[in-house]
C-alpha cells in the first residue's frame, strides 16, 4: 500500500478547493460540459426547455460558480 503524507491543498478558489490536481480529475464529458456552458452562455443563456437534465444541472452549477468568481474578480483575470 502506497503512503501519503498529510493531504494538502494543491488548488483554491474562492471557498472551492482540492487537495488533488483539478486537471486529473476531469474527464472528457465533463470537459464537453463547460465547452456547451460557454456557448450556452455566450448565446444568450436561454433555452432552459432544450437541456437535457443533465446540462441542466451542470450549468446550474457552473453559473454560480461563474458569478462568485466575477464577484471575486477572477473571471476578470484581477
Amino acid at each position: 500500500m502506497e503512503q501519503r503524507g498529510e493531504a494538502r491543498l494543491v488548488w483554491v478558489q474562492g471557498k472551492t478547493g482540492t487537495n488533488e490536481c483539478p486537471k486529473s480529475l476531469t474527464t472528457a464529458s465533463s470537459a464537453e460540459l463547460v465547452e456547451r456552458f460557454f456557448v450556452w452562455k455566450a448565446s444568450g443563456a436561454g433555452g432552459w426547455d432544450e437541456l437535457s437534465a443533465r446540462q441542466a444541472d451542470a450549468f446550474v452549477v457552473l453559473e454560480e460558480e461563474w458569478r462568485t468568481s466575477a464577484e471575486l474578480g477572477v473571471a476578470n483575470g484581477k
